[in-house]
């Protein structure tokens, strides 16, 4: 009697499917979009200014990167493309994950290895010296090379910012925890109305100094600092060491707290050495969706998800050959 087999669709020739894969591209694509679009929105409600449209393309851009992740380890793996998504995984798709290490690695090297390979000052590479300079709100100037033997705390900041705002306590704590050991503060505010900001400091008074810059043309991310140093997320702090070189970069919360002790050269406990590292982490992911060269992005994104294709496919063709014992039996 004739026996028939049903064909399992993940297990066709990886060579057919060419319009689920496309479909699978765009519909990842698609998400990446509308929450790019969503953040953007939310920006330009927050700071009443133009929002960041470049936000849009650059997560669009993560989108097509983990699309194309998924389409090339399912193809290598032979994971087929006749169907996108299924309740069970496909050969190839927890290599496609590796798009996201890809992409954060693209962020760190956006940020720790070309700016210092670049020698731009205004890279804010780790160990890179930093220059910041400006008229204060109270009518006086501040320069960070007069801060030499200090630690130097600088957030970059605007009252519209609901982020900031939540992470001023935090910068407070440590401002008073640290600044008889050697800790000062400073803030660059981005606020595009003087107004707004002395309307905040009466009913929030902080006891570090805030540049700000009066020149008309200067509102928010155009404001002459942040443009300098690309600042385009806040809040953004950097920890400036004694010798006025950056040690830390992105931090908040405890994290921030935790690099400015080791700045001053305090203990700092291993479990939040690992927690430091692993935030750096996410500032790499970040940037390399936000900021880093799209060229880098898509050969990093999409070489580690090559890569990690061929190693999936060939553990699963070393567990697919059959062992000597049942070569001998057959």
């Amino acid at each position: 009697m004739a026996s028939t087999t049903r064909q399992d669709p993940l297990a066709r020739s990886p060579h057919r499917g060419i319009r689920t894969a496309v479909t699978g591209v765009l519909l990842i694509l698609g998400i990446a979009a509308a929450i790019a679009g969503l953040g953007s929105g939310v920006v330009w409600l927050l700071t009443g200014g133009f929002p960041p449209v470049q936000w849009t393309g650059r997560i669009s851009l993560f989108g097509v990167v983990l699309g194309g992740a998924f389409v090339l380890c399912r193809l290598i793996c032979g994971g087929g493309m006749d169907v996108n998504f299924t309740l069970r995984i496909a050969k190839g798709d927890l290599a496609s994950l590796s798009g996201f290490l890809g992409v954060l690695l693209a962020g760190y090297l956006a940020q720790e290895v070309l700016p210092v390979a670049s020698g731009d000052p205004a890279s804010l590479a780790i160990g890179s010296a930093v220059e910041i300079s400006g008229p204060t709100l109270d009518g006086g100037h501040f320069d960070l090379a007069e801060h030499r033997g200090k630690v130097v705390l600088v957030d970059f900041w605007a009252t519209w910012c609901g982020p900031c705002i939540a992470e001023l306590p935090h910068i407070r704590e440590a401002y008073d925890q640290y600044h008889a050991q050697g800790l000062d503060v400073v803030g660059v505010n981005l606020d595009s109305r003087r107004s707004a900001l002395v309307r905040f400091l009466k009913t929030t008074p902080l006891p570090w100094p805030q540049i700000f810059f009066d020149a008309a043309g200067n509102p928010n991310f155009q404001n002459p600092l942040a443009a300098r140093f690309d600042i385009q997320t806040i809040p953004c702090l950097l920890v400036i060491d004694r010798d006025g070189k950056l040690v830390a970069r992105d931090v908040r919360g405890k994290q921030m707290s935790t690099a400015v002790a080791a700045a001053l050269g305090q203990p700092v406990a291993p479990s939040e050495r690992i927690a430091g590292t692993a935030f750096q982490a996410l500032g790499w992911m970040g940037y390399g969706v936000l900021f880093a060269p799209v060229w880098l992005v898509l050969v990093c994104g999409l070489g580690v998800a090559t890569l990690a294709g061929l190693a999936e496919a060939t553990v699963r063709r070393s567990f697919a050959q059959p062992r000597p014992t049942e070569r001998a039996s057959s």
